[in-house]
């Protein structure tokens, strides 16, 4: 039985938005690690977000960021984003010095024959190409750059998401 129920607190409690990961965004051209995604905000709306995974739990290896739902895993020289699904996404502060186009590259491997497929999208607009990753290797652990295409970008601060598309 329930004898009652109801609401507490002021509801005017806005969230806040998410952050750079250390508390600095990149400012690009610069290699960004997939695993210094920013930091999620707090509260509800998408705001806060700063990363969607399929599951609530770190199925990583790299005891790194384990409070988070983010795999990660040990990878190539250092960590690297593991268990990846279609869907799943994150985000990363970025600063542009200056109006221009960048070409986009990116570090990645796959075991499966049919590979996988991720995107880039700025401000929520898609940039570059879909990247098809082959298989690279048996296991996973054999990485490989590849081209994702050009980005215009403008000057200033942007939010990139990594949009994984196919497993």
């Amino acid at each position: 039985a329930i004898k009652a129920w109801g609401f507490e607190g002021s509801g005017s409690t806005p969230p806040t938005p998410q952050t750079p990961y250390g508390d600095k965004a990149v400012t690009i051209p610069a290699k960004i690690e997939a695993e210094n995604y920013d930091v999620p905000g707090t509260g509800r709306g998408e705001e806060a977000q700063s990363y969607s995974d399929n599951e609530s739990e770190n199925q990583g290896d790299a005891e790194f960021r384990t409070d988070l739902g983010v795999d990660i895993v040990l990878g190539g020289t250092g960590k690297a984003i593991g268990c990846t699904a279609a869907g799943e996404w994150l985000e990363y502060s970025i600063v542009v010095p200056e109006d221009g186009e960048y070409v986009l590259k990116a570090s990645a491997s796959t075991g499966m024959e049919n590979g996988a497929s991720f995107c880039l999208l700025v401000d929520g607009k898609a940039v570059g190409d879909t990247v098809k990753v082959p298989q690279t290797g048996e296991d996973w652990s054999v990485y490989e750059e590849f081209e994702a295409g050009k980005a215009n970008l403008t000057k200033g601060e942007h939010i990139v998401r990594l949009e994984i598309t196919g497993d």
